[in-house]
This record gives structure tokens, C-alpha cells and sequence, in this order.
């Protein structure tokens, strides 16, 4: 039986003002809607995968140059009542800032200031980005960032900014209240606070490697492929870094050191061509990122699996080991269970199967 073909990840869609309805259309089919002061807002479900450079030029016709996005689920939407997460974003003088003010959720002295600062630069810089304006203050026992930083947006989607933007909050917010997620836990890891992640236990989301797979041993690739192909299947999606060495204890694997390891050993091209070939269907929005050392020549690699649509799950796994030799007829499910990663049951095979006709059969009927 021939191979399916993998999907292509979603395509940017053209952005027009049209003048007629005054509206700045998205894809032919959605549209931006306009806030209480008379701006752009719009669904980030219904608008996410808008060129940048289009929006840009649309504005330009509508006489405006600043929008914003809300998280509200696009049949529910209202502009003039959706919740835009205080953040805006403008093009001026040539670039696309993003402009962010709100409150932190806890307490930050001023001696914190230079730190979260430093946190938050170094994270931009990872996504290509520039702080241009930082200022923190508090007041009774919560603390207000205000910040703005300028990004390119050519070959760039509305969807990529806003997530840029949602996860420098998150980033801020864990800095301040300790709280972490994968989007957090990623934001440290790029904001150059791997050590953040030291004490913290592997769970559902998280899985540490304290040494690169070995990618010339094809029972190493077959891991690494059923490592994240578990979180690709788990409702939270998740990370894999290798370079954090975990200690067992009563309560589970607790991260106990960064192990850095040698940045040619985790070469992103090479894991992701072997996760390409033994997962099926590709994994939207998988991304690997090179987290790089103190010492010189020395690296973390993060990889990143984002939630996944219900739709395309589950993910399998070409090949298994039977009596310690790889056989390519055979195809596996990996699922996470808290620290731990587990095949499928007969009967989550079963769910996870009826679940995606059951989401592509609503889907083709809205």
C-alpha cells in the first residue's frame, strides 16, 4: 500500500481591506472586527494565519496601523467585548512592535527589575526580536510590566506574533509566581534560565534526557521517534530537552543538573529528518530549538511539541523492536502518563481513532 502523503503546514493567508463593508478581510472568508476605540481586533482562531506583510499594507488602506488579537473562539466572538490580553501591536517607522502592559500576579522588588529585564531581552533575542522599552513598578503587593519590542514580520503569520506575545508574559509571570508550563518552561529555556528547570519532576508535559540519542543506532531513533510522538498524543502536548539529568525519588524523575553536551551531537536537522520519517502524520507545528551553553561548543536541544489538533491524532510510530531487531512492518502509539510513557490500549487505540473520525465528521459538516 502506497504511503499518504504528509500535510503541508497551513499556508499564510492574503489579508484586503475592503473598502466597501470596511472591513480587513482574512483568507476571502473572516475579517478583523473593530474595538470600543474604533481598532482592528480580531479572533486569533479566525485571523491567526494572516500575512503579516498583507495586514500591514490593509491597515495602511484603512487608515490605521495598530491591532490586536483576542483568544476568544471565533463563533463567540464580539470586538467590542473580547479580551485582548493587553497587548497591541503597531507598525511604525518600518517595524512591527509589540507593545505589552499588565500585571504580574505577585511581587517584584526593585532589585528584581535589572533581572527580569535581562530575562525578558534574552528571550526576544532567541525569537528574533528587540527590546526596545522596559519598566516594572509595584503597587500593593502586585507588580505592572510595562514593555515594547520590535520583530520582523516578513513570511510571518498574525498567529506567530501572538505567541511570541503570549509567551513573554507567561515568561514574566513563572519568573515572578513560580508557576510553569510548557510554554513557560520553554520561554526559560530560551530566555537562557535553563537552571529554572532544576527541581522541578518530569510529568504529562515534560521529559528530560540527561545525553543525545544515539542516531546511527536505529533502536535509539525508534525511541526518540516513540518519546515524542507520547507527548504529541497527550492532551497537553510538551517538551523533550536533552541535557537535563533526572534523579528518581519517592515523588518521581526530579531534574537534578543541566548536562550540557556537544552541539554537533544534537544537531536540530538530524533528529527532526529521523522524527519526519518513523511519525505519522507530521506534527504541526513541531519546532527544535538549540539551547546553547556557558562553555563554548556546549548546548541543550528543546523540542517542542504544541497541543494538537484532535483531528489528525493519534500519531504512530513506524516500526517496533520484536527480540531486539527493528521490524518495519509494525507500527506503534505511544501514549504519557504522568512521568511515564506507555503503548496504547486496545481501548484508548480505539478512542483516539473514534475521536478523530468524530472531529473530522463535525468538521466537514460545519
Amino acid at each position: 500500500m502506497a504511503k499518504p502523503r504528509r500535510k503541508n503546514p497551513p499556508k499564510l493567508e492574503k489579508v484586503t481591506y475592503d473598502e466597501y463593508e470596511g472591513e480587513i478581510v482574512v483568507g476571502g472568508t473572516n475579517s478583523f472586527g473593530w474595538d470600543q476605540l474604533g481598532e482592528p481586533l480580531g479572533s486569533l482562531e479566525a485571523v491567526g494565519q494572516g500575512s503579516l506583510t498583507h495586514l500591514r499594507d490593509a491597515l495602511l488602506r484603512a487608515g490605521h496601523n495598530t491591532f490586536a488579537v483576542s483568544t476568544d473562539r471565533a463563533e463567540h466572538f464580539d470586538a467590542e467585548y473580547a479580551f485582548s490580553h493587553d497587548t497591541s501591536f503597531s507598525f511604525e517607522s518600518g517595524k512591527l512592535l509589540t507593545k505589552i502592559e499588565f500585571w504580574l500576579g505577585g511581587y517584584a522588588d526593585e532589585n528584581s527589575d535589572p533581572a527580569l529585564e535581562d530575562l525578558i531581552s534574552r528571550y526576544l533575542a532567541a525569537r528574533r526580536s528587540t527590546l526596545e522599552f522596559f519598566e516594572a513598578y509595584t503597587y500593593s503587593e502586585n507588580t505592572m510590566v510595562s514593555l515594547t519590542y520590535a520583530s520582523p514580520y516578513y513570511n510571518r503569520s498574525v498567529r506567530d506574533l501572538a505567541f511570541v506575545a503570549f509567551d513573554a508574559k507567561a515568561l514574566l509571570s513563572a519568573a515572578v509566581t513560580g508557576s510553569i508550563t510548557p510554554s513557560t518552561g520553554l520561554a526559560l529555556l530560551l530566555g537562557g534560565h535553563v537552571k529554572a528547570l532544576v527541581g522541578l519532576y518530569e510529568s504529562a508535559w515534560l521529559e528530560a534526557k540527561r545525553a543525545p540519542y544515539n542516531l546511527a543506532d536505529e533502536a535509539h531513533r525508534l525511541e526518540l521517534a516513540l518519546d515524542v510522538a507520547a507527548l504529541a498524543n497527550s492532551e497537553s502536548g510538551g517538551l523533550l530537552v536533552i541535557g537535563l539529568a533526572t534523579k528518581k525519588d519517592r515523588d518521581g524523575d526530579r531534574i537534578a543538573k543541566v548536562t550540557p553536551t556537544r552541539l554537533d551531537l544534537i544537531n536540530p536537522s538530524r533528529y527532526r529528518q529521523h522524527l519526519d520519517r518513523l511519525i505519522y502524520p507530521a506534527i504541526s507545528g513541531l519546532e527544535l530549538h538549540t539551547i546553547r551553553h556557558e562553555a563554548d561548543g556546549l548546548g541543550l536541544l528543546a523540542i517542542e511539541v504544541p497541543v494538537q489538533p484532535e483531528e489528525i491524532r493519534p500519531f504512530l510510530v513506524s516500526g517496533a523492536l520484536i527480540h531486539d531487531k527493528l521490524r518495519g512492518g509494525y507500527f506503534s502509539i505511544p501514549t504519557r502518563r504522568s512521568d511515564a510513557r506507555l503503548p496504547a490500549s486496545p481501548a484508548e487505540v480505539h478512542g483516539l481513532l473514534s475521536a478523530g473520525r468524530l472531529a473530522t465528521r463535525l468538521r466537514q459538516n460545519s
